[in-house]
Formats: structure tokens, C-alpha cells, sequence
């Protein structure tokens, strides 16, 4: 009788007889392919492992904003102007011209007195009269000695006024010379009390000026010049 072994033997045989290419070749090969699933896995690893971390970047876009303008409307160019008309060429008289056509009548019945031009106004006529007028200048006057101004009004002050504690500013029109002095002395703006309207009259005769000056030649010109008499 056969023992074990031989009867494994002829059954393996057997086997490898009825197997087919494809049998033999997955028997052949079955340890090589868990070989290279292992050395590919380990090789996987090591390539993760060893290399460096990779890192999302920041792919936000950065830019300048743009911003919206309002074109200006379309600047409507004018059209070229006319050319413009060559003068008439003047006439020419061949004979001799008679003169009362140039020159127009100057007799008193062409020009009555009414339509004439008033006279230019006398400086030094008007300096005494009553009512003031304007005179051109450049430069004002400027008064010189208004200490003395100052001390002069403390004395003019009436008395009964002061010690009633009465106030009082009155505007006066004065008339400035050439030379700086005070010529005529009018009242523009009363105080209310007739007794400091003369006492500054009388004070604003001893004011001196610097006189006014119209391209730089002194000139005499009214000024309204203020004068105040206060008790503190």
C-alpha cells in the first residue's frame, strides 16, 4: 500500500496537471505581488514623510479700486468770427472847406447862459462859508497835539455839567488849511447841551493837523471830527 506522502504527491501532481496558465501564473506570483504592494505602500510613505508639508497659499487679488469719473460734456468750440468789413475810405474835398462847416457857432444866441458848464468851485472863496463840501485827497489829516486836545477839553468842561456827571460827544465839521490849523469850526452832531457844543467848538479851535495831502501837495479839506467829554 502507498503511504500519505506518496498519495499527496500523485494528488499534486495530479493538480498541476489540470490547472490552467492562469492558475499558474497567480500560484507563481502570488508572493511577488504582496512584495511589491508592500515596497510600493513603504515607498509612499516615505515620500510623504520626508518631504516638506505643503501649505495653502493666500490667492486673494490685491489691486487698486477703480474709481468712477464724470466726464465733463463736450466743450462746444465757437465758430471763427466774421471777418470784418474794411472802413469806407474818406471823402476828399477838391476845393477849399468852408469854416462854418468845421467849426460850430460861438455866438451868445447858439449858446444861451443855462446850457453853459458852472464855474470850478473857489477853494479859498468857500473856506468861511457855511457849508462844507468835499475836497480830493490821497492822504488824510491827522491830528498832531491830542494831549493837549485832552487836557484842554478837562478844563473847557462846564462845571455844573461835570459835577452833575452829564456826558456828552459831539461831531463837529472843522476845516483843515494848508498849514494844518483849524480855520472855521461847525456843529455836525449836537450832544444835547448847547454849553459842551461851544466848549468843544472852543477846543477844536486849538487842534493842529498834519494837513491832507492830493498827490503829495497839501490841500485844505473839511473833516467831521469827533469830541467826546465823559466825567471818569
Amino acid at each position: 500500500m502507498k503511504n500519505r506522502r506518496e498519495l499527496a504527491r500523485e494528488e499534486k501532481k495530479s493538480r498541476q496537471q489540470l490547472e490552467t496558465a492562469n492558475d499558474r501564473f497567480q500560484r507563481r506570483n502570488r508572493d511577488l505581488s504582496v512584495a511589491c504592494i508592500l515596497i510600493a505602500t513603504g515607498m509612499h510613505f516615505s515620500l510623504f514623510k520626508l518631504n516638506p508639508r505643503m501649505q495653502i497659499g493666500n490667492m486673494e487679488t490685491t489691486g487698486e479700486e477703480i474709481v468712477a469719473m464724470t466726464l465733463p460734456p463736450d466743450v462746444q468750440i465757437p465758430p471763427p468770427p466774421q471777418s470784418i468789413a474794411r472802413p469806407a475810405t474818406p471823402r476828399v474835398s477838391a476845393g477849399p472847406v468852408a469854416e462854418e462847416i468845421t467849426m460850430a457857432p460861438t455866438t451868445f444866441d447858439a449858446n444861451p447862459v443855462e446850457s453853459l458848464l458852472p464855474p470850478p468851485v473857489d477853494v479859498k472863496r468857500q473856506e468861511k462859508d457855511s457849508t462844507p463840501f468835499y475836497v480830493p485827497r490821497d492822504v488824510e489829516p491827522r491830528l498832531l497835539n491830542g494831549s493837549e486836545v485832552a487836557m484842554l477839553l478837562e478844563q473847557n468842561y462846564p462845571r455844573t455839567l461835570c459835577e452833575a456827571g452829564i456826558e456828552g460827544r459831539v461831531v463837529l465839521w472843522v476845516y483843515v488849511s494848508v498849514e494844518g490849523k483849524s480855520a472855521t469850526c461847525l456843529v455836525h452832531s449836537s450832544s444835547g447841551y448847547r454849553m459842551l457844543d461851544e466848549a468843544a467848538k472852543k477846543v477844536a479851535g486849538h487842534m493842529r493837523f498834519a494837513p491832507a495831502l492830493n498827490m503829495d501837495k497839501p490841500v485844505a479839506v473839511w473833516i467831521a471830527q469827533p469830541v467826546e467829554f465823559s466825567v471818569s
